[in-house]
This record gives C-alpha cells, sequence and structure tokens, in this order.
C-alpha cells in the first residue's frame, strides 16, 4: 500500500516542484530590444568563430564581448538572464523575436554580398583600365 502510494504521489511531487512561474520578470527585455541583442550576438560570435581557433581564448573573448553587448545595450547581465529564459519558456514568442534576428542578419548578409559584388566590378573596371 505505501509502495503504491509512493508511487503515485512521486510524478504528482515531481510535476509540481518541475512547474515554473509563468508570471514575466520585472525586468523583462521587450521583444524587440532583445532582438537587436541577439543579432549583436549572433554577430560577435561569428566573428570570435572565424578569428579565433583556441576553444579557451575563444570562450573568454565571448565572455568579454557578450558583457560589452549588454553594457552597450543598458542591460545588465541578469535582466538578459530572466529575459533569455523567458523567452525560452514562451516559444511562440521567442520564435517572433527570432525572426527578426534572421530578417536583420539576413538584410545585413545581402548588404555586405552586394557591396562585395559592386567593389569587385569596379575592381575588374579599375584593372582593366590600368592594363
Amino acid at each position: 500500500m505505501k509502495k503504491r502510494l509512493c508511487l503515485l504521489l512521486l510524478p504528482l511531487s515531481i510535476l509540481f516542484s518541475c512547474a515554473e512561474d509563468k508570471a514575466k520578470p520585472a525586468d523583462l527585455i521587450a521583444g524587440e530590444k532583445m532582438a537587436n541583442i541577439l543579432v549583436d550576438i549572433h554577430l560577435q560570435e561569428a566573428v570570435i568563430g572565424r578569428t579565433i581557433h583556441h576553444y579557451d581564448t575563444s570562450r573568454a573573448a565571448y565572455k568579454q564581448a557578450h558583457k560589452q553587448i549588454l553594457k552597450r545595450h543598458a542591460i545588465s547581465d541578469s535582466a538578459f538572464k530572466h529575459s533569455y529564459d523567458y523567452y525560452l519558456a514562451h516559444p511562440d514568442q521567442m520564435d517572433k523575436i527570432y525572426e527578426v534576428v534572421l530578417d536583420s542578419l539576413s538584410l545585413r548578409e545581402a548588404k555586405l554580398t552586394s557591396q562585395g559584388s559592386k567593389g569587385a566590378r569596379t575592381l575588374t573596371v579599375d584593372t582593366a583600365a590600368v592594363e
């Protein structure tokens, strides 16, 4: 009898202990600002990933860059963590934020690609004029 009761109560206690408070944190970062911060973070991750090849060094560089990004956006580390955790618990809102992030990164890529192709054409024209 006690064994059955324990088997019944154990999953219920785990269920209730894992239930999170779904209330918004007091320092929640607005979705648009969160998207801007995430764009900066992903850009910095790409730069570090392409330029620093040692794991420990890149990890230290990323931590420093993360602090600088939050400082530039006037956001505390705890506010970012609370907001990120909140948005992770609300995937519909996180999806909307990442749609903005992906659109922004795609737009930047398109601008750089078009600038690169214009520069290549100019370089080709300049080289031909010299010969």
